[in-house]
């Protein structure tokens, strides 16, 4: 991506070089020290006491010191120095800020492979901002935000994965700082879209305990904005009661992204979720295109999906957020039954399992073209809307094969629910495969987690007296697809390592082809005498 004009030149509507880290008319008019102060202005960090020879400078006071802030010279690299960030650069006193150069780079990554799995930042809107050219209420992005495109940004590209850490360091710290100077006068998008991005951030880098923080962050806020009313006939219940369309467009996928993290985090953890159905009067999400050109569509609600004619008009990203709402249904149908004893257990959980499973069905039946599979796939959203359903399907049969065995019903019943997992574990492996191209997909710890499942599922299908001929290759190829994954995109390998455990332990690697084996990086486990490891199923994935 070339580099853009700078500010000052865009602001002046005159003609730049383009040169960096400064063009020719910012040096002539001395203002690039003045331009990097305005942008670390929330910073203030020491300079370093010595010159390059050795020297000490002259003594300053420390006052001074903080007001310095680091002004990287034209004879250093105009990016990071990233030998630093190799040894825990991120937790030096001194705080570097991104060249542009590098600032136009990340973003650029971030619109094309962080932003698509949930677009709740409007990139025109973000871009004038910046600038300093947009309306007056739009404020500068505060630096907690653009520390976490940056990091989430760099996580995803293999050239800049060395600095993702000290970029979220960065945009943790200055994150918890605006929450200490916050009130809930002065709230804003940019903090929940920033906590949603951190936790993002942080499910991907195997940090769940601080993941799961970041996400409960970001829903209260979310919550104290009155994100969730944005469409009620109370119109000024919210905080972006008097703004344009677009901006409460922008609320609405803020609210949707923070929902289906917590979702996606109470199936992950165990933790109960926070937002409930019936409180929300936000209509969902209208389609990119219409977000992108500021153009007003008519919404649709939750409760309105009771009606299948509206799925034809839902948009990619909707269609996620209501297969995540189902997801929320089998929740509380697993934590209302999971540990009630076997003679308790009466018709009301057959008509709570049959429930979903018919909305699950319906839902299959009438996916408009736009949200199926192709066979060449490039939507992230569409691959997440087809990876909930089938994620649903197998958690809920699994749950139903336990309860099967406490009540010692037919075997029929257990032999059902167990192919109806296998039949969403063989959809899971083929949807992955039909993304164009996994090294540019957008992914993250919420699109690997359901191939982990369906994994699980192939091992147990191999444990059992009948295993299906096609288990072993499905198996292999997607250990090979979590590999794949981990490798290109600098997201956590956790599963990726937790599969090749549970293959151990099951001792089924030796049925996985030879090839496949030799692609997945497995060697054949030594024979043990003890019986093995049979998985049994994952109703939840604490880590």
């Amino acid at each position: 991506m070339g580099n853009l004009a700078c500010t000052f030149c865009r602001s002046r509507k005159t003609a730049c070089d383009r040169q960096q880290p400064s063009c020719t008319r910012c040096v002539v008019s001395g203002i690039l020290e003045s331009q990097l102060l305005h942008d670390e202005s929330p910073l203030r960090i020491k300079a370093e006491k010595h010159t390059s020879e050795g020297v000490a400078e002259s003594p300053t006071t420390d006052e001074e010191k903080d007001r310095r802030p680091y002004i990287e010279q034209p004879s250093q690299k105009t990016e990071w120095n990233r030998s630093s960030t190799s040894t825990g650069g991120y937790d030096s006193p001194q705080q570097s800020f991104p060249d542009i150069s590098l600032q136009q780079k990340l973003y650029y990554l971030y619109f094309q492979q962080v932003d698509p799995v949930a677009p709740i930042i409007h990139k025109l809107k973000f871009l004038q901002a910046l600038d300093g050219s947009g309306p007056a209420h739009e404020a500068r992005a505060p630096m907690a935000l653009r520390y976490a495109m940056w990091a989430t940004a760099a996580l995803v590209n293999p050239e800049y994965q060395s600095i993702a850490e000290r970029l979220y360091k960065f945009g943790r710290k200055h994150a918890e700082e605006l929450e200490l100077n916050s009130s809930p006068g002065n709230l804003s998008l940019s903090q929940a879209q920033c906590w949603y991005l951190l936790a993002s951030y942080e499910g991907s880098r195997a940090y769940f305990n601080r993941a799961w923080v970041s996400v409960g962050r970001c829903t209260r806020l979310v919550q104290m904005m009155g994100l969730y009313r944005l469409d009620s006939p109370d119109g000024r219940s919210h905080m972006l009661a008097d703004r344009s369309w677009t901006d409460i467009e922008e609320g609405r996928r803020v609210f949707w992204a923070a929902y289906c993290c917590d979702r996606w985090s109470a199936t992950m953890s165990g933790h109960p979720y926070m937002i409930r159905d019936e409180h929300i009067c936000t209509n969902l999400p209208s389609s990119g295109k219409s977000f992108d050109l500021e153009i007003e569509e008519i919404g649709i609600s939750l409760p309105g999906l009771d009606n299948w004619e509206t799925f034809q008009h839902l948009s990619s990203f909707a269609g996620t957020i209501t297969t995540t709402a189902t997801l929320g249904k089998y929740l509380n149908h697993l934590r209302t039954w999971e540990h009630v004893p076997a003679l308790n257990i009466n018709h009301r959980f057959w008509e709570s399992h049959r429930e979903i499973d018919t909305s699950i069905s319906l839902a299959f039946m009438n996916l408009p073209a736009h949200l199926r599979v192709s066979k060449v796939e490039n939507d992230v959203n569409v691959v997440l809307t087809n990876f909930n359903l089938h994620l649903i399907v197998i958690l809920l049969h699994q749950l139903a094969t336990r309860t099967a065995t406490k009540q010692m019903m037919d075997i029929s019943v257990e032999q059902k629910s167990f192919q109806r997992c296998l039949t969403s574990a063989q959809e899971i492996k083929d949807t992955i495969y039909s993304v164009r191209d996994l090294k540019r997909f957008p992914v993250s710890i919420w699109t690997t987690f359901p191939i982990y499942v369906a994994a699980v599922v192939f091992i147990t299908d191999l444990m059992g007296p009948n295993p299906s001929p096609n288990s072993p290759g499905d198996l292999g190829l997607l250990l090979i697809a979590l590999n794949e994954i981990s490798a290109l995109q600098g997201s956590s390998d956790i599963f990726a390592k937790r599969l090749k455990k549970d293959i151990a332990r099951a001792r089924v690697d030796v049925f996985i082809p030879t090839g496949l084996r030799g692609m997945a990086g497995l060697q054949i486990s030594e024979p043990r005498a003890n019986t093995p490891d049979v998985p049994t199923g994952v109703p939840y994935c604490v880590l």
